[in-house]
């Protein structure tokens, strides 16, 4: 039993979706950007800053510069099949190559900024050198989009202010739905480019495709982020975080935890509690107890990536709802070959 909810904490994911050639393209362009703002800097950083993003990033030497490689796929390959969605609209390279290196920025200042708050960076003076020039890249392309976007630096500042107000703005006893509800505050600065590319090619149709995506990407968030709350679990419980599966336990377990979580940490008495917790209830413990968590997440899983899908194929975005159905494809295996072994773990 416990051996089955450890296969399922690090064993559950998202399929492989396929990329096309455009696609790639535009890939290959966000990439490009990671090297446009390491060249940015002063020379003798320059080094320094790309075995960070190749470090950040998982990078070994002789690797592809693949910065983006711990990202699925249509977090950013919604802009490219949005644009092929109105075929008979100009695209300008120009308009491409501006929307790749703002939300490369976007991207990577997102994660940067959320490793820093966490403790997983050091805020030393690279970091904060490559933080600062991503921004002032991304506030030197943005303008130029939005010069061609009507209300183009309304939803700029609109994701902005919902991502600030979301980090900053904490409220205690949560639950589930409120928690998930937050994620896609949190993650409103990933929208700016895809609702910009709307609006660039949509028309008079604009105002419903831009709803469509916003929805089908912030249901592919929630569930991306209830995944990585499963695969961070250990490490989420021991450090006391708030998570999808940390609100799913039992009112027992949970109020249990609680007394953990709220313990200082800085006393003798506060540290015995830690090293309690880390001793007496562990992970495969809680998973014991909460047999039904995992299964009732993945279940979620399932909705919003469905979901998700549903809302790219009703704006039209195929391609989109293709790669969303492909994250799917290992959960619909799995419920096939034995859906009951599931539920009984």
């Amino acid at each position: 039993m416990i051996k089955n909810h450890k296969y399922l904490l690090t064993g559950v994911n998202f399929g492989q979706p396929s990329v096309n050639e455009y696609t790639a393209s535009f890939y290959t362009l966000m990439n490009d950007a990671i090297i446009k703002l390491v060249r940015s800097l002063p020379c003798s950083v320059q080094t320094s800053a790309m075995i960070f993003f190749m470090n950040h990033a998982g990078i070994e030497p002789g690797q592809p510069l693949d910065f983006f490689r711990n990202y699925y796929s249509p977090i950013w390959s919604s802009i490219p099949h949005i644009i092929q969605k109105n075929k008979g609209a100009i695209v300008h390279d120009e308009f491409i190559y501006n929307a790749a290196i703002a939300h490369s920025m976007i991207m990577i200042l997102h994660s940067l900024d959320d490793h820093i708050s966490d403790g997983q960076i050091i805020p030393d003076h690279l970091t904060l050198l490559i933080r600062s020039q991503g921004w002032k890249i991304f506030w030197d392309t943005v303008p130029i989009l939005c010069s061609i976007v009507r209300d183009g630096m309304e939803i700029v500042n609109t994701c902005i202010d919902r991502y600030y107000a979301s980090i900053t703005h904490h409220k205690s006893n949560i639950n589930l739905e409120e928690y998930l509800c937050i994620f896609k505050d949190q993650m409103a600065t990933a929208l700016i480019v895809p609702l910009i590319t709307v609006q660039y090619i949509g028309g008079d149709v604009s105002q419903t495709l831009k709803e469509c995506i916003r929805a089908s990407l912030e249901s592919f968030g929630v569930a991306w982020r209830i995944l990585d709350d499963i695969h961070d679990a250990k490490d989420d419980f021991n450090r006391g975080r708030i998570t999808a599966v940390t609100l799913s336990l039992s009112n027992k377990v949970c109020s249990q935890w609680s007394k953990f979580v709220k313990a200082e940490t800085n006393t003798i008495e506060g540290q015995n509690i830690v090293n309690q917790r880390k001793d007496s209830i562990s992970l495969d413990k809680i998973m014991m107890q909460n047999s039904d968590i995992i299964t009732t997440l993945v279940k979620r899983i399932i909705k919003e990536l469905q979901a998700a899908a549903k809302y790219a194929e009703d704006a039209g975005i195929f391609g989109l709802s293709k790669e969303l159905h492909e994250l799917l494809i290992p959960f619909d295996q799995a419920a096939k070959a034995d859906i009951k072994k599931i539920k009984g773990l």
